[in-house]
């Protein structure tokens, strides 16, 4: 049996009303079929309402200090509308230490 990766990912829409339709549960569902095809199990999904033109962002600052704790093996922007950032990393207990 195949060990499955493990990975966090990061969606973020600017506005409250881009949660729908192609807000969070389309970038969900990207995330998820990725995940499927590469056998990655995700970890931890970070999420937030927040405007991509401010660098100072609550949930990827969190996502940053979490994976400070883990051995990132790699990362990536999946192109989806939204554009869904993630990090495959080793240590099933990173970020709860």
């Amino acid at each position: 049996i195949r060990m499955s990766k493990l990975a966090v990912a990061y969606l973020r829409v600017s506005t409250a009303t881009n949660q729908d339709g192609h807000g969070f549960d389309r970038q969900k569902q990207a995330i998820d079929e990725f995940a499927d095809l590469g056998r990655f199990q995700l970890q931890k999904i970070f999420h937030e309402v927040w405007t991509g033109a401010e660098a100072e962002r609550p949930a990827l600052s969190e996502m940053l200090v979490f994976l400070s704790t883990c051995e990132v093996l790699c990362c990536g922007t999946l192109l989806t509308p939204g554009n869904v950032f993630f990090c495959c990393i080793t240590n099933q207990e990173c970020g709860f230490q």
